[in-house]
């Protein structure tokens, strides 16, 4: 399908936008609860209705990555340590830890009333399963790469053990639905347990699944949290249409959906329908490539389109300026990891045309009848081939097609034809994995920009095949230097020369970061946002009637 480019209409700006959330009663991450018991209680309601797009890579942390699957996995299945409000880490199955002086041991306290929601203990050895189950999947592979073995010294303590020092080593135990903890009797009795995991050690479990249609969860009545969760079950519609979700949240018949249209949160709270909550997260979004071919396997060709590429545009236009511009930069500015510098981008229209111009002219594509240029001795590619490629967008992320139409016009000038076409989300990121695009549009976020690094731009990061489809050693270096040091303020130097590497080679087109927005029913109260974009906060929320 041919999408054509209409201009919006002119938006108010941040400060505006900003402004008129705070009024209408938007939640920014961090507001509207806390991180364990103690909420409103005494709900008239046990069931929250949600809309959200089908968790199409399944339920086994160790290979569903997607944030479709994570969100839904993040209700099953607890970890050792938790995120509060705020970002820091809190308890979870581990009500305490603690690190040996070299740092390279960690003993993890556990509860000792925590329970799988078929009544069984969670055990030592059960959490020694998991921890062990982790440092072979792609999830969580390299984040643990350094951890060594994992020791049972109690009946409720656990031991860790390390290669190396490691500063984000516990932030790894804490990404949710990937650093899950499993029923170890329950995993290994079926080798079919993924399918439909029913054992599992988080507040909710899983009790009916129809691919393309809904699930639903209901409250684990074993869950170590007595009293908890108030809301006793959780059904998901699944839906790949923005404009018919909020007209369910308009109606009364969804209380939340996720991730919404800016401008339709907005709409929604200003009507008094909903509150708004919006998670200010590391992550990026922007378009992949397929590298292994002509002619994204040329850094040249992705300079040229990262120096036309949409930026501030499509801030302004595609998220009601809710998120942040890259000039070059994957971290962003109000991280402690952030550093101006890399914004190589940052130039005028036609100081980037005359730049791009010339990288495709180097490239061997060059300007051609009609305004598209053509192929003249680039490998691989028979002389005369236009530069035309569809760039496939998930059809249930509205924000993807409408940066996709900007790509599609502010690349146009330089001679390049790149076509918008609207893809099936349920299959989407399997076949991005496939590498069946040649381009696509693509976003994540992360808890921390040492994950955000870690995964989405180490050679083995569980993001990696859907982001950057990169490896590049003296990256991985970098990377394992900042996790180790201590220093804040020296990771984010070292994260600063990562950056600088990302910019000149462009393994994937970073044009900015989303934060992801949810809106809700206004009777559902403790409810919060979090950095890692989670739904957690559920465990302690309650539901008026």
């Amino acid at each position: 399908m041919r999408f054509t480019f209409v201009p919006s209409p002119a938006r108010p700006g941040a400060i505006l936008i900003a402004a008129a959330m705070l009024a209408m009663g938007v939640a920014a991450c961090g507001g509207g609860g806390g991180s364990g018991p103690g909420g409103t209680q005494g709900s008239t309601r046990t069931t929250l209705n949600i809309i959200a797009a089908e968790p199409t890579s399944g339920f086994d942390p160790n290979i569903a990555v997607t944030d479709t699957s994570r969100r839904v996995m993040e209700l099953m299945y607890d970890q050792l340590i938790d995120y509060n409000a705020k970002g820091e880490l809190v308890p979870d199955l581990a009500t305490s830890w603690t690190a040996s002086p070299d740092g390279l041991t960690y003993t993890f306290t556990l509860r000792p009333n925590a329970k799988f929601s078929n009544g069984a203990p969670i055990t030592a050895q059960d959490v020694k399963f998991s921890l062990e189950r982790m440092t072979s999947g792609a999830a969580l592979k390299a984040q643990l790469s350094d951890m060594k073995s994992v020791t049972v010294t109690g009946a409720h303590t656990v031991q860790t053990h390390l290669a190396a020092r490691s500063r984000v080593f516990l932030n790894a135990l804490a990404t949710i639905g990937s650093a899950a903890i499993l029923d170890q009797k329950a995993v290994q009795a079926s080798a079919k347990y993924f399918v439909k995991p029913v054992d599992t050690s988080g507040p909710w479990q899983l009790v009916q699944y129809t691919q393309g249609s809904n699930l639903s969860l209901t409250a684990n009545q074993h869950y170590w949290a007595t009293g908890y969760p108030k809301i006793k079950n959780i059904n998901y519609t699944f839906s790949a249409d923005p404009t018919s979700a909020a007209a369910a949240l308009q109606a009364g018949t969804a209380d939340m959906y996720y991730p919404i249209d800016p401008q339709d949160a907005i709409r929604l709270a200003k009507a008094g329908v909903t509150k708004t909550y919006v998670s200010r997260q590391p992550g990026v979004v922007g378009f992949g490539f397929n590298k292994s071919k002509p002619p994204f396997n040329n850094p040249k060709v992705r300079l040229a389109l990262a120096y036309l590429a949409p930026r501030a545009d499509k801030f302004k236009t595609c998220w009601n300026s809710i998120g942040d511009v890259s000039w070059g930069n994957v971290i962003f500015p109000g991280s402690w990891a952030y550093t101006p510098g890399a914004d190589m981008f940052n130039v005028s229209h036609a100081a980037a045309l005359k730049a791009a111009g010339k990288l495709m002219d180097e490239a061997g594509w060059r300007m051609g009848k009609g305004g598209i240029r053509v192929a003249k001795g680039v490998p691989g590619v028979p002389d005369g081939t236009p530069f035309k490629y569809t760039v496939p967008v998930e059809n249930d992320w509205q924000q993807a097609e409408c940066n996709t139409l900007l790509l599609q016009h502010d690349e146009a000038p330089l001679g390049v034809d790149l076509v918008p076409q609207n893809y099936d989300g349920a299959t989407f990121w399997s076949q991005v994995t496939k590498n069946a695009f040649l381009m696509y549009h693509m976003g994540d976020g992360w808890a921390t920009p040492d994950l955000e690094l870690e995964q989405a731009y180490a050679c083995n990061g569980q993001s990696n095949n859907l982001i950057v489809k990169w490896c590049d050693p003296q990256v991985d270096r970098l990377i394992n230097e900042a996790a180790a040091t201590q220093s804040l303020t020296q990771a984010a130097k070292i994260y600063h020369q990562v950056q600088l590497i990302i910019e000149q080679q462009q393994p994937s087109l970073v044009t900015g970061v989303q934060y992801s927005v949810t809106a809700a029913t206004k009777n559902l109260v403790g409810y919060y946002s979090r950095p890692d974009d989670s739904n957690r906060s559920l465990i302690y929320a309650t539901l008026r009637g």
